[in-house]
């Protein structure tokens, strides 16, 4: 059994413009399907209730990502994704460490506290939460506008937040200072721990560009 947070706040800070051709109404509807799809697949895998929160919901230019979340020295675990499909663009998620951390004592049934460190198992299993959200999310946004995306391979990362963000940025070469990115706020509570985390996503665009027609014929 999955519990949805409400999100009261989700569109506190949104502008009223499109974002990549999804109106704040689409959105809304990626919003409520992904968070039901995320919730249900992390309580299936963990073998009991996962309540997930979006506490907000922005746009953001690119210099404001950073500025948005920790501080840059702030270790954190981030897992991104290239999107793979009909659609450009990039999904990451940071996560707090401490809470990472926590989850892979419950989904590895290990005591509490007993998780130090990020192995090859823990690293697996962090992938394995991190590409059902991405999933549910980008199957949530695919259904809306029509085109298949999918998350690629996953890239997990340990580090401090600057150097994580520098890490994604410099991936995306085709980033340009005007571009913005949805930045989410996340908290899934489960048994034992309590997890804050960030979704960022960037799109490029969301529908292919229009094709031009042909001109039409002067009659002779």
């Amino acid at each position: 059994r999955s519990t949805l947070f409400p999100y009261t706040t989700l569109f506190r800070s949104m502008p009223s413009r499109l974002y990549a051709g999804l109106s704040q109404g689409r959105l809304h509807r990626i919003l409520v399907s992904g968070l039901t799809q995320a919730a249900s697949a992390l309580s299936t895998l963990v073998g009991s209730e996962v309540r997930v929160s979006i506490n907000e919901f922005r746009l953001v230019p690119l210099w404001e990502v950073a500025r948005s979340l920790w501080e840059p020295d702030h270790v954190v675990i981030g897992v991104s994704f290239k999107l793979a499909g009909e659609l450009e663009g990039r999904l990451s998620l940071l996560l707090e460490r401490p809470g990472v951390l926590a989850l892979m004592d419950l989904l590895l049934k290990r005591r509490v506290g007993t998780t130090q460190s990020f192995g090859d198992i823990e690293r697996s299993a962090v992938n394995e939460v991190a590409n059902i959200l991405a999933n549910a999310y980008l199957t949530a946004l695919g259904h809306e506008i029509k085109l298949a995306v999918m998350p690629g391979p996953p890239r997990f990362s340990e580090a401090p937040l600057g150097d994580v963000l520098e890490s994604l940025l410099l991936e995306q070469s085709e980033i340009a200072v005007a571009y913005r990115f949805l930045l989410m706020r996340n908290t899934l509570i489960a048994p034992t721990l309590t997890l804050d985390g960030n979704l960022v996503l960037f799109l490029k665009r969301a529908f292919p560009a229009a094709a031009t027609p042909p001109p039409r014929a002067e009659p002779r």
